[in-house]
């Protein structure tokens, strides 16, 4: 059966692809927000703010991101671009030293 879903799906445009992709991870949000959540992307983002006016931290623009997982994949590099694509779509939790796994609205995606 999934065989099957996915050859049909295949068979999509890249536009209808891409939007059963934005469907399918809507679908995973139905899960209550983790205790905590809330309050720890707050924290990142604000540490993030003050990362970028301090002058520790400075924007790559989109060329540079692209170059660089283009080597990535070049150089066979995976688990790295899949970190880059995680925090690029924001489905990481916030960095606090406890939790690193891929998320959505607290649900682990793998």
């Amino acid at each position: 059966m999934a065989s099957q879903v996915l050859v049909r799906v295949l068979d999509l445009s890249t536009g209808d692809r891409g939007a059963l992709i934005a469907r399918l991870i809507d679908s995973l949000d139905d899960a209550p927000v983790e205790a905590g959540a809330e309050e720890a992307w707050a924290a990142e983002i604000k540490r993030r703010v003050d990362d970028l006016r301090s002058g520790k931290a400075r924007l790559i623009p989109e060329e540079e991101v692209r170059r660089r997982a283009a080597a990535r994949l070049r150089d066979g590099d995976v688990s790295r671009i899949e970190s880059t694509i995680l925090r690029g779509l924001r489905l990481r939790r916030p960095m606090n030293g406890t939790a690193n796994a891929a998320t959505t609205r607290g649900r682990h995606l793998f």
